[in-house]
């Protein structure tokens, strides 16, 4: 009777063990799970930043090469302005054509000011998915020791904690190319304001060069009435 009594707490220890090593082994899966899902809307949100961001700089690209062709077409104008009369249209001309480029630079330097925002978003975004891949990486790494240590069948943690390792590198190549796409916006915006510069420069010659024309007519006009007045 002693023997049977002893075995039946030995069998009710051995089940209170088995309870709370199944609980905790639970408890900690359930831990690994939510950082795991964390980490992939940390992901998903990385991604659609840097998505964003690739956006912008081809926005800004675009606007680029648009910019440069009309700097280009604002020189020609200036180069081709006419002083005789009746060419004054080559003044028409040419004041349109630096107004166009400074427009479109200005359009330029807008649109790298929202891509350096846009990248720098993209690398918040990115950090923030590696730091919760970590986490997951670390809560999966716990929830395989708890079941390997509660004798458990562990291969739903190996899997998981293989998962967690595999958005991890996910995640750290995110962070990878947003820095690398940061570095290009930053690149992009200072040549935008460079290409701003080139633009104003050239309608500031364009404007010089016509009112100077202007100044000369102006003259010439007065003093034709002059001569006329005198004689």
């Amino acid at each position: 009777a002693d023997a049977t009594d002893t075995q039946a707490a030995a069998v009710a220890i051995d089940t209170a063990i088995e309870a709370a090593t199944d609980a905790e082994v639970s408890a900690d899966n359930q831990t690994a799970y939510d950082a795991a899902q964390t980490a992939a809307t940390a992901q998903v949100a990385a991604t659609t930043a840097a998505s964003t961001a690739s956006e912008a700089q081809s926005t800004a690209d675009a606007q680029k090469e648009t910019t440069d062709a009309l700097i280009i077409d604002a020189t020609t104008a200036k180069n081709v302005i006419k002083v005789e009369d009746g060419e004054e249209s080559t003044f028409t001309a040419a004041e349109a054509a630096g107004q166009d480029a400074v427009d479109a630079a200005g359009i330029y330097v807008t649109n790298a000011t929202t891509l350096v925002a846009n990248a720098q978003a993209s690398v918040t975004a990115a950090n923030a998915a590696q730091t919760a891949a970590d986490h997951a990486v670390t809560q999966a790494t716990d929830a395989l020791k708890s079941a390997t240590a509660a004798n458990e069948n562990i291969g739903d943690e190996t899997l998981a904690l293989k998962a967690a390792t595999t958005a991890q590198s996910v995640a750290a190549t995110s962070v990878s190319d947003a820095n690398v796409a940061k570095t290009a916006a930053d690149a992009e915006l200072a040549d935008a304001t460079d290409t701003q510069a080139a633009a104003v420069a050239i309608d500031t010659a364009i404007e010089a060069a016509t009112d100077a024309e202007v100044s000369a007519d102006n003259q010439t006009a007065y003093d034709a009435a002059q001569t006329a007045a005198t004689a």
